[in-house]
């Protein structure tokens, strides 16, 4: 993640409580969605993943420790930077990863992206676009989250691709009371 750790929150809805507080080296959202019961995820935006200055090493770190706690990981938005294609008036080559410094640069992203993210792929479960995503879909006629939940669901995951921002994230996408399956809406 890019950004720094938040204050105490709370988040009341007719129907679940989101209570957020700095109980490990990671953000940890605690849900109640009936009472008595508790859901725990890991909710993350902005990830810029191939930008040269996302700090993958505290990104990774936060993703083991969803994987070992057995949380559930929602990206909100924005997972890729994408930003230095032909078509993008911000792109400067200074801001590109090597490995992405290519002549297939999209292509580049979804594939090591895919590669990446693959020790995750279980815990994923909603994907949503941010405004990078949008502007190469826009200018570039082609998607590059869709294409890369593809790739992941293809190598067994079960990832859901929401709107702008996670489309639907918070308690429209939730395991069901019994923890077993999901709703989506």
């Amino acid at each position: 993640m890019l950004g720094g750790r938040r204050a105490c929150r709370y988040l009341r809805g007719s129907h679940y409580r989101l209570d957020v507080r700095e109980v490990t080296p990671v953000q940890v959202y605690h849900m109640d969605y009936e009472p008595g019961d508790h859901y725990r995820c890991l909710l993350m935006s902005d990830l810029h993943w191939d930008n040269p200055k996302c700090d993958r090493d505290r990104l990774k770190r936060d993703l083991d420790y969803a994987v070992r706690e057995g949380l559930d990981i929602y990206l909100n938005g924005d997972t890729f930077c994408a930003m230095q294609g032909r078509y993008d008036g911000r792109r400067m080559k200074s801001d590109i990863r090597e490995e992405h410094n290519t002549a297939t640069y999209l292509d580049d992203l979804v594939g090591t992206g895919i590669e990446w993210f693959l020790p995750y792929k279980d815990h994923i479960r909603l994907v949503g676009y941010g405004n990078h995503e949008t502007s190469i879909l826009k200018n570039c006629e082609t998607d590059i989250l869709g294409r890369w939940v593809e790739g992941l669901n293809a190598h067994g995951a079960e990832i859901v691709l929401g709107g702008y921002g996670g489309g639907s994230c918070g308690p429209s996408v939730l395991p069901t009371a019994t923890g077993t399956g999901w709703r989506t809406s």
